[in-house]
């Protein structure tokens, strides 16, 4: 799931600055709750996207330490532990947050969707990594 990522989801936060609730007890625990239920949608893309690239990552050197490409947890395992974190941020969201957050989460969860099954691999055909992407941006920018 990757936790060293979810330092991306601190974005959450901002909200209580931006609105002059920082101080605010129950602005502060929403925001932890959404902040958790980001972690979890986040855990959930990174465990559907490496069990879809298990076999290439064990060929890369920087994604073949990752779990489901050395072996220590099955493709079907990182496919339902994603599952059960999806609909476990899903329902936080919409239960205890409010439905803008379970849209926007939801939102969220369908551009990862989109990503694992096949966006990446049209922006990137062949590779699989939004590297060659970024090359392919750069490149015809790059001065002749």
């Amino acid at each position: 799931m990757r936790p060293k990522q979810w330092i991306k989801n601190t974005f959450v936060f901002a909200g209580l600055v931006f609105a002059g609730r920082a101080t605010n007890p129950k602005a502060i625990y929403l925001a932890a709750v959404a902040f958790a239920a980001f972690c979890l949608a986040s855990g959930a893309a990174y465990l559907l996207n490496d069990a879809r690239d298990a076999v290439g990552d064990r060929t890369n050197p920087r994604t073949a330490s990752r779990p489901v490409a050395r072996g220590d947890l099955s493709a079907n395992g990182a496919l339902a532990a994603a599952v059960v974190s999806a609909t476990a941020a899903l329902l936080i969201a919409g239960l205890v947050i409010n439905l803008p957050t379970l849209a926007t989460l939801a939102g969220f969860v369908a551009i990862q969707l989109s990503y694992s099954y096949g966006v990446k691999h049209i922006l990137c055909p062949g590779s699989g990594s939004p590297d060659t992407l970024v090359n392919w941006l750069i490149m015809p920018r790059a001065p002749g």
